[in-house]
């Protein structure tokens, strides 16, 4: 009996010592750090059309075709034998308007054509913008959009019309 009392007393204090090991051995393994954590909201960006793109009035030829190009800048040439009609309005490059934070880059995409159409009959405009990117100086910014055309003598007389989707996006 009295074998089994020192038995469980050693057994008992043995548990204890280890136990006591062991909790020390896992409180020295442990360490822990603060994270930090932060963003920056910025206004979202966008665009407004504030010009279409014009051609004006042009003439058909009797025989063959011309290309009828309005520049980004807004400049209008047509090759002969396509002429612009007397007293047409003055050509114009469609313009946008865009606002977002102010410093950011944006990208610009612009579609490769757009189609002209009558109700009928269609006329394809192929469309080359100003730039492909810009800066958000002070919030604002801007770039235009030209485009080229064929008028063939097989071109319908008509007041044709279309539009096109202009994107941007921050970089």
């Amino acid at each position: 009996m009295n074998s089994m009392i020192k038995i469980a007393a050693a057994t008992a204090a043995f548990s204890l010592i280890a136990g006591s090991a062991f909790a020390q051995s896992t409180a020295g393994n442990t360490a822990s750090a603060d994270g930090a954590a932060s963003t920056t909201v910025i206004q979202a960006i966008t665009i407004s059309a504030t010009a279409p793109l014009a051609f004006g009035t042009i003439v058909k030829p009797a025989a063959g075709s011309g290309l009828v190009t309005v520049a980004a800048n807004g400049s209008r040439t047509a090759a002969a034998p396509v002429v612009v009609a007397p007293g047409s309005a003055a050509a114009t490059a469609a313009a946008f308007s865009v606002t977002g934070a102010t410093g950011q880059a944006f990208s610009i995409t612009t579609p490769g054509t757009v189609t002209l159409s009558d109700g009928t009959d269609n006329l394809t405009v192929n469309l080359v913008a100003s730039g492909t990117s810009g800066t958000l100086t002070s919030g604002t910014a801007s770039f235009t959009v030209g485009g080229n055309m064929t008028i063939a003598d097989t071109t319908v007389a008509g007041a044709y019309t279309g539009n096109f989707t202009e994107t941007v996006t921050y970089n």
